[in-house]
């Protein structure tokens, strides 16, 4: 099929990213598919999709992974991440693992990407350690949402480090329009250090899930720096409620109040279209999983 490329090796997904950032082809109407795992190895790597030059297609994992995703950001409006930014473009089925580095200030670092504008993110999983040191929008899947983009059915598990200033969300940092995360959690920890502002006073905001915007049918497991334990899950309302843990090993149970967490995780699925099952895992440590 000519609307399908088909990428099983490193040298092919940088050949993709040269035709994006070159602006020779934004791949609008086209499919990346992956067929096979990359390891890129730790090299540094040039996220694909710019502010001139997005990318505009669909990426499909596949299932597939990459890993050894090394980007160091030094410039300032910059874009950090697999992918850089992109618009009315869809990226699903995807695992991505490395390190995003921020050393410039005003960038978007996310695992997946640093920026999405009117398009969808949606069963993909994030095991990046990201580090701010300028004070920039950090998230584990997307730094920043913008218009309708909507992140669903979405997985962190890397660690955020920020300072002042910073915006840092496990699975997005903020949300700018109609955009909506819906049916995701994220297992990392957020640590942004800070001195000269307290965490959400309107400078600095840091959350497990969504730094500046809220969620429906969400959860984390993790530490926040600067706040109490962040064990909780965000209803279809956007409220907030503890996430209570009991017991060890394969008996370990999450509930939210006298309900079991996977079972108010299904009753919101059930009932929205492409939504994920959930079920508990067999696996330490036990939590709810796709």
């Amino acid at each position: 099929d000519e609307g399908i490329y088909e990428i099983s090796t490193g040298a092919e997904l940088a050949w993709f990213e040269a035709q994006v950032n070159d602006s020779k082809n934004s791949f609008s109407g086209k499919t990346l598919k992956l067929t096979a795992d990359i390891d890129l190895g730790g090299n540094e790597w040039t996220p694909i999709g710019g502010l001139a030059c997005p990318f505009r297609g669909t990426f499909d994992g596949n299932s597939f992974g990459i890993t050894g995703l090394k980007v160091t950001n030094n410039s300032g409006n910059g874009f950090a991440g697999l992918f850089g930014d992109v618009q009315g473009s869809a990226i699903k089925n995807l695992t991505v693992s490395g390190t995003v580095t921020d050393n410039a200030g005003f960038s978007y670092s996310g695992g997946i990407t640093g920026r999405a504008q009117d398009s969808v993110i949606d069963n993909c999983t994030s095991n990046i350690n990201i580090s701010d040191a300028m004070g920039s929008w950090i998230g584990g899947i997307a730094a920043i949402i913008k218009g309708s983009t909507v992140v669903r059915n979405c997985v962190n598990t890397g660690n955020l480090d920020g300072v002042d200033y910073s915006i840092a969300g496990g699975i997005v940092g903020e949300i700018s329009g109609s955009g909506k995360v819906q049916n995701s959690y994220s297992t990392g920890n957020v640590n942004v250090e800070t001195s000269n502002t307290t965490a959400g006073d309107g400078s600095t905001y840091s959350e497990g899930i969504v730094g500046n915007g809220t969620a429906a049918n969400c959860y984390y497991l993790g530490t926040v720096t600067g706040k109490t334990a962040r064990a909780y899950y965000i209803d279809d309302t956007g409220a907030e409620k503890e996430i209570t843990v009991t017991g060890e090993g394969a008996n370990t149970k999450y509930t939210v109040g006298d309900t079991e967490l996977v079972a108010l995780l299904n009753e919101w699925a059930n009932t929205n279209n492409n939504a994920s099952i959930w079920k508990n895992s067999t696996v330490e440590p036990y939590n709810p999983v796709f």
